[in-house]
């Protein structure tokens, strides 16, 4: 081994130094990209990391999104939240198939890269941490333009096509691929999907999708940061678990324009991707509102929408006056396991 000592590096043609070295060691750099890309934000996966579970951290049977932002092609995939991680990681998505192919990918909203296209024939590399329970298993990685995650309609393949990434062993490695995106141009495009398939049962973390020719080292980012990005295309204001949580508020004021017809205005956190559709329980006793004494209620439906903020529409099981507002409760006791507050906005 050898050390190549300098005080700085600077090339032949520039007129100022691009590495200046200290003597205790440090330097600073002019670091314009990293492998090709920006130096932040050059992960294109959204929850790369598996941090955020709105939809819950067991999901048996998942025949779209499980872990948030990343969906499963295949019905009967079960996909859990588990503590079995690469060094640096705290969560990791566990996929146990169905004795099919599992197919998991990220649809990246061309909108949400700043850019309308990606650009054409440019390089980007495809990276991620996995490991199987038992045995080995080959994985393999599919990148390319499609209308939606499910249409195949004008789809075009990046090259190369559906290229094996490796072969998972009981042991976390770091798997990548570099591909390149097409020549022809993408807008009529709307998402650049992008899949793995297995028929193993393996944990997964650490996905990244990042410009260039080099894996970089994953770029995490805070819990908050990726909670709003995931909050764009899907917002659960509350999802019950094993217990309740009693009369939990929703957030939102209830007024009654009849005497049991009641409208609920409520806003997101975050602009969502498009009007969100409603999730929501329909038994007639999941919430109660409160303008003089609580009336429960059940089943809204959402009438008036927009990305920002929605109106929903509830009847009443009993009367009371037109005009009166009132807060709106959750009964959270009367919820059963997996039901769910929520809107949805996904690609």
């Amino acid at each position: 081994m050898s050390t190549l000592k300098v005080d700085n590096i600077r090339h032949n043609n520039a007129t100022s130094d691009a590495i200046t070295m200290a003597s205790d060691g440090t330097c600073a750099a002019k670091i314009t990209s990293v492998g090709g890309g920006p130096l932040s934000h050059r992960n294109y996966f959204i929850n790369g990391n598996t941090i955020i579970w709105q939809r819950g951290t067991s999901n048996p049977n998942v025949n779209n999104y499980g872990c948030d932002r990343w969906w499963f092609a295949n019905g009967a995939t079960r996909v859990d939240r588990s503590t079995v991680v690469p060094d640096g990681f705290a969560y990791s998505m566990k996929v146990t198939s169905n004795g099919s192919t599992t197919s998991i990918g990220q649809p990246i909203e061309l909108i949400d890269t700043g850019r309308s296209q990606f650009e054409p024939n440019a390089t980007y590399t495809l990276s991620f941490y996995a490991r199987t329970d038992s045995g080995t298993n080959n994985i393999s990685g599919t990148v390319y333009y499609r209308n939606s995650k499910f249409n195949n309609t004008n789809q075009v393949n990046w090259s190369p096509v559906s290229q094996n990434m490796g072969t998972m062993t009981t042991t976390f490695q770091r798997f990548s691929k570099t591909f390149t995106a097409p020549a022809a141009p993408n807008a009529n495009n709307t998402v650049l999907a992008i899949e793995f398939n297995n028929t193993a049962t393996y944990y997964i973390t650490g996905m990244q999708f990042e410009r260039g020719d080099t894996m970089t080292a994953y770029e995490h980012r805070s819990f908050g940061d990726e909670l709003a990005r995931c909050k764009r295309y899907y917002h659960c204001v509350y999802r019950r678990g094993a217990s309740s949580d009693g009369n939990l508020s929703i957030g939102a004021l209830g007024s009654l324009y009849t005497g049991n017809s009641l409208y609920i205005d409520m806003t997101f956190p975050t602009q969502m991707r498009t009007t969100p559709t409603l999730e929501a329980p329909t038994a007639t006793d999941r919430f109660n509102c409160c303008p003089t004494t609580c009336i429960d209620f059940g089943n809204p439906s959402l009438i008036h929408g927009q990305k920002n903020a929605v109106t929903l529409n509830a009847t009443l099981q009993s009367g009371n006056t037109a005009g009166r507002v009132g807060n709106v409760f959750a009964k959270t006791a009367n919820w059963t396991e997996g039901e769910k507050l929520a809107f949805t906005a996904e690609l």
